[in-house]
């Protein structure tokens, strides 16, 4: 689950890659998210079935990169939780050009302290990663993982731009 996904950006990517790599070993997977692009209409779930599905003995895997209105709904489920930590942008990076953007991420920053409700914390970088500690707590654990990425996706891109 992600506050919203697309195809081609970092949380997507790992959203995309991760439920066809559980999927391929026969794991029962679903994507929720707030907004998804066109494309993963039919793909992703709403986040509200997220509370009708999830139950004790599932794992709800959670990407955070952003204030999510929806985090809640993850934190109550009965499921076990990883929470995979992105990092937020600085608001001032979007200050000028997207205040709505800049808001978000100032939230996004003012929300870490609850995801100490996870039962795992995973972060993309050692920057991170101490980013999260010093939200959650120095003596909880968080592993450093970053992204998976699918190398093959490069070869579209490659022969996409390849001169005849």
């Amino acid at each position: 689950m992600a506050t919203n996904i697309r195809v081609g950006d970092a949380i997507g990517n790992l959203a995309l890659d991760a439920l066809r790599a559980l999927r391929l070993h026969g794991f029962d997977t679903r994507l929720y998210a707030r907004e998804m692009g066109p494309e993963l209409w039919g793909v992703a779930e709403p986040v509200e079935s997220l509370s009708k599905h999830a139950r004790a003995g599932d794992l709800v895997f959670y990407q955070y990169s952003v204030a999510d209105p929806d985090l809640g709904v993850v934190l109550d489920s009965p499921a076990a939780k990883v929470c995979f930590y992105h990092g937020v942008t600085p608001a001032r990076f979007f200050k000028a050009q997207d205040s709505d953007m800049a808001a978000a991420c100032r939230a996004g920053e003012a929300g870490l302290p609850r995801l100490e409700g996870f039962d795992g914390l995973i972060a993309a970088t050692s920057f991170t990663a101490a980013e999260l500690r010093a939200a959650v707590g120095e003596s909880r654990r968080v592993h450093l993982v970053p992204p998976t990425l699918n190398l093959a996706r490069f070869a579209e891109v490659d022969a996409a731009y390849r001169r005849p």
